[in-house]
C-alpha cells in the first residue's frame, strides 16, 4: 500500500500554520507531512480532536471487539479529505510490511483494520495516535503554499505528535522553532 520511494523532500517535517491562516479547519494547524513526492503530498493534522468520533464508536461501527481497548483515547481529525479513513501514527515497535509506512526512524503510519484489533485487545505499538481523515496536497501545491507564507516548517517531534494535550501543539511547536508569538505577523508577505 505504501512505498518508502514516496520519500521526499518535505516527509517528516511538521507543517506549523501561520497566524494568518483563514481557513477554519487549517487555523492553528499542527500537520505532520507523511509523504512528499512530485506527484503531491500527505499528511496528518496531529492536534485536532474529533468531535464527532469516539474510540468506543469507532470499535462499535467497525464491529471489531474494543474489550480491552483504551476508550480514554481521543481520536484526531487528521483531515480535510476521506473522512472515514483511518490512519495511526505509533512508534517504530509495530510493523505490517506493507501496510506500515516509515515516515521517520521513531515515527511510522499504518491504516488497517488488524492494528485498530490489536489496539482493541490491548496490545499493539506502545506509543499511537490515531486519526480520521487527511491532508492532501496535489502537484506542486504544498511547495506554493510554502512560498506564499502560509505554513512554518519544523522538524517532526515524536513527544509533540503524541502528547495528549492538543491545545497547546500548535504554541509548543512554534516555540520549538524559536519563534516568539508576538513576532508572527497576522499577514503572509514576501521578503
Amino acid at each position: 500500500m505504501f512505498s518508502d520511494t514516496l520519500e521526499y523532500g518535505l516527509t517528516g517535517t511538521l507543517l506549523v500554520a501561520m497566524p494568518a491562516m483563514v481557513d477554519p479547519t487549517f487555523r492553528r494547524a499542527v500537520v505532520l507531512v507523511c509523504a512528499h513526492s512530485p506527484a503531491g503530498a500527505m499528511g496528518l493534522m496531529v492536534n485536532r480532536p474529533a468531535s464527532d468520533m469516539t474510540l468506543r464508536r469507532l470499535f462499535s461501527e467497525l464491529g471489531l471487539d474494543g474489550g480491552e481497548a483504551n476508550f480514554a483515547t481521543r481520536i484526531r481529525l487528521g483531515g480535510p479529505a476521506e473522512g472515514t479513513r483511518g490512519f495511526v501514527l505509533h512508534s517504530p515497535d509495530y510493523d505490517e510490511g506493507a501496510q506500515t509506512l516509515r515516515i521517520l526512524p521513531a515515527l511510522r503510519m499504518t491504516g488497517s483494520r488488524t492494528l485498530l484489533s490489536l489496539l482493541g485487545r490491548g496490545e499493539g505499538p506502545v506509543r499511537h495516535l490515531l486519526t480520521m481523515g487527511y491532508c492532501g496536497w496535489g502537484p506542486g501545491q504544498l511547495e506554493a503554499e510554502l512560498s506564499n507564507n502560509i505554513w512554518l516548517t519544523a522538524n517532526a517531534d515524536t513527544d509533540l505528535i503524541f502528547d495528549q494535550d492538543d491545545a497547546l501543539k500548535w504554541k509548543r511547536a512554534v516555540a520549538d522553532l524559536g519563534i516568539s508569538l508576538e513576532a508572527l505577523s497576522n499577514s503572509a508577505g514576501h521578503a
